[in-house]
């Protein structure tokens, strides 16, 4: 072989090395764009569950907020409830003690009307014996 044979047979070999090398290198930076972009849209899928998630929690809280209100109202309405019963029954007992005591001191002087009333007729049946 001639020494330019040699030169040719060596530059092919060089460039072919070149191709090859250079070819692997493009599978690698492709490798590395498709994984860079594959890692992009994983990053931007997990932002955005974790911004659904934080809205979640948010409208959570303020269910909860709500609902302490509720049952901070419901139990001020219940212990309301139950004074306002209380003192219905008071009232009611009071108002039977004093009903009784009225129905007594009424018949007490229903009975006294009734003595005075035959201490009356006694008088008037007198007054009539002391005319005739």
């Amino acid at each position: 072989m001639t020494e330019i044979n040699l030169i040719i047979i060596t530059a092919l070999i060089t460039f072919a090395a070149t191709a090859v090398m250079a070819g692997t290198e493009g599978y690698k930076l492709g490798k590395r764009q498709a994984e860079a972009q594959a890692l992009a849209e994983k990053t931007a899928l997990v932002e955005e569950q974790n911004a659904k998630l934080k809205k979640a929690n948010e409208e959570l809280a303020q269910a909860a907020q709500k609902l302490d209100a509720a049952l901070r109202d419901a139990s001020a309405l219940r212990r309301t409830a139950v004074r306002l019963r209380e003192r219905a029954d008071n009232r009611a007992s009071d108002d039977r003690a004093a009903g009784s005591e009225r129905l007594a001191r009424c018949e007490e002087l229903l009975g006294e009307g009734a003595d005075l009333v035959g201490e009356g007729a006694e008088f008037s049946a007198r007054a009539v014996n002391m005319q005739q």
